[in-house]
């Protein structure tokens, strides 16, 4: 009997294995998948195969309902003992709803993270590193927060978190997941639409200005770093291959380069108007900045990274103020080099 059962397990991974190729998932974030999907909804298998058909099998709803039962009866027991039956009726049908409605939550939570990873899957190099499972403290903890998601901008919200772990694990630790918990629905939303203006993790105040209201509620909630007298991204000089003198500005792996001649008077001269300064003591340009928490960073990450859209939008920004830029991005392969985009 218990052979019996070991093989239907393996059966299931099995079938849930062949229906994430069509997601784009392969080696270990597709067995990082099955298992996590298996672990939250039990037969992940028929749920992949059944895309998005919100029908409930007998798997772990059926064992959640049980154990449910199990509990309720102790205490529908004793209420009948003292004589109310009516009661124990209400308290049976009450410990069996809300086990339904926690599998429900899960398997919404779960089938968005599947359309999240289908959509935008792991790249080349996520797919072969990393373990071949997540890890039970993250599962144990996602899985308490899944169930009690009922609202669909919540649902997505933990759907973007699982998708995430998939690709990258070990992302979200327990003290990010700790914070995503505290934090109110108001501040994520404030929150995921700054990181929608973010260039490679940071994001300039010329692109998005939040208000005072919503920069202390990001710091009090760990998501932003304390400004204080202000983040700024400094420009550093730097020689083109044709002779001539620029300012980099980096943003990780992208760079913002703006000719040196000049420059100084045609930023002091406009007052930047709050896209970029000049910096007397450090004699170089500075563009003032958001900078994300280790947390916020995570945040970040979970959303659609529009880096060089953004980029584009601050060069046009730059050049408004008559300054002359182009955009540089990291080369693939050779560490520490830029090349010219030619934006």
């Amino acid at each position: 009997m218990h052979d019996d059962s070991k093989n239907e397990e393996i059966s299931v991974s099995v079938k849930a294995s062949k229906e994430l190729t069509g997601f784009g998932l392969e080696a270990k974030a597709k067995s990082r998948a099955v298992s996590a999907f298996d672990r939250l909804i039990g037969d992940g298998a028929s749920y992949l195969g059944n895309y998005f058909r919100r029908s409930v099998s007998e798997n772990q709803s059926d064992i959640e309902a049980k154990a449910a039962l199990k509990s309720a009866a102790v205490t529908a027991l004793a209420a009948e003992v003292l004589g109310n039956p009516e009661l124990a009726a209400d308290i049976l049908g009450i410990e069996l709803s809300q086990a339904a409605r926690r599998h429900s939550n899960k398997e919404s939570v779960v089938l968005a993270a599947m359309e999240q990873l289908k959509i935008a899957p792991p790249s080349d190099a996520q797919q072969n590193d990393g373990p071949e499972a997540l890890s039970e403290d993250f599962l144990n903890r996602f899985e308490r927060h899944a169930e009690d998601a009922s609202a669909d901008n919540i649902q997505e919200k933990w759907a973007s978190v699982l998708a995430s772990e998939v690709r990258q694990p070990g992302t979200f630790n327990n003290r990010v997941m700790r914070i995503l918990d505290e934090v109110d629905v108001e501040t994520a939303m404030d929150f995921n639409k700054l990181s929608g203006f973010q260039i490679s993790g940071s994001v300039p105040k010329c692109l998005h200005k939040i208000t005072f209201s919503e920069e202390a509620r990001f710091e009090e909630y760990g998501l932003l770093k304390v400004s204080g007298l202000g983040v700024v991204n400094s420009g550093l000089a730097l020689l083109m291959e044709d002779g001539s003198e620029f300012f980099c500005v980096k943003f990780e792996n992208l760079a913002i380069v703006v000719k040196s001649l000049d420059v100084e008077a045609t930023i002091n001269k406009r007052k930047g108007q709050g896209v970029i300064f000049w910096n007397d003591l450090r004699n170089a340009p500075e563009i003032p900045v958001y900078l994300p928490t280790t947390a916020g960073a995570c945040l970040f990450g979970i959303v659609e990274d529009k880096s060089v859209e953004n980029a584009k939008r601050l060069l046009e920004e730059l050049r408004e103020l008559g300054l002359e830029v182009r955009l540089l991005k990291a080369e693939s392969g050779r560490d520490g080099e830029f090349v010219d985009t030619m934006f």
